[in-house]
Parts: structure tokens; sequence; C-alpha cells
């Protein structure tokens, strides 16, 4: 992808980094050897990219996948399929209610039982009186 300029906004190009950039890309693969990469991250292809337009540094794969830091921990930065919300997945069960159902199920699917717990509460849907009825 490229701005209006030509410039591409997503690099993986280590001289487009600048210091605090190879700094946060060190962080990260100091992250991925201590934790691991986030569940469902599938190890093919891992890269550091930078964003010019944000300055945020991540590592991504062959599917596209994002995997950033949240604090000390590095966890994957996820997008909503339908209306393309963006966040970590606690970011985004804290605005939930609203969602379609499609982008609704995508967060639940990912969501540990404690997670689901909260969606259940927070969101308003009738999709989620749906998964109440199923026992999983």
């Amino acid at each position: 992808m490229e701005d209006k300029n030509n410039v591409e906004i997503v690099t993986d190009k280590f001289e487009d980094f600048g210091s605090r950039e190879r700094l946060m890309v060190v962080e990260l693969l100091n992250a991925w050897d201590e934790q691991g990469l986030p569940d469902s991250f599938y190890e093919d292809e891992v890269k550091p990219m930078l964003n010019r337009n944000s300055g945020y540094v991540f590592l991504t794969n062959s599917d596209y996948q994002v995997a950033m830091m949240n604090g000390d921990k590095l966890e994957l930065f996820l997008f909503t399929p339908y209306d393309g919300e963006e966040g970590f997945l606690d970011e985004l069960i804290e605005i939930c209610d609203g969602f379609l159902w499609e982008d609704l199920d995508y967060i639940y699917s990912l969501s540990n039982e404690q997670q689901q717990a909260v969606i259940r509460a927070t969101c308003n849907s009738d999709y989620l009186k749906e998964l109440e009825e199923i026992d999983f």
C-alpha cells in the first residue's frame, strides 16, 4: 500500500527504520524469545514491519497476521472481518456492543471462557442469546 506520494506506508526494509524503531524490533524479538508467539499466530515467514504513518513496529507473517507489544506482552493485534475494527482482543471486547454478529463471532471465538463471559455481559446481541443456547 502506498500513500499519495507513492511511498510505501508499511515497510520491512531496515534502512527505513530509525533508532527508535530498531529498538522496538529488539523488544519484539526478545518478547518472541521469552514468551513465544501469541496463540494462533502462524510461525511462517515471520518478519518485523514498520508502519510509517502510525510509527507502529510489529511482527507479521505470510497470513498477514499481526503481533505487537501490548505493554510487556506480545499479543495478536486484530482486525474484525466485516467492520474492520482494530485492536487487541481485550480492547475489542470493551467496545463490542453494537458489533455485527460476524465480528462478534470472530472475537468470541478467540476469547477464553472469562472473556466470553464479559462479552455476554457487555454486548447486547441476539447472536449472543443464540450462543448461550448452544452446548459447547
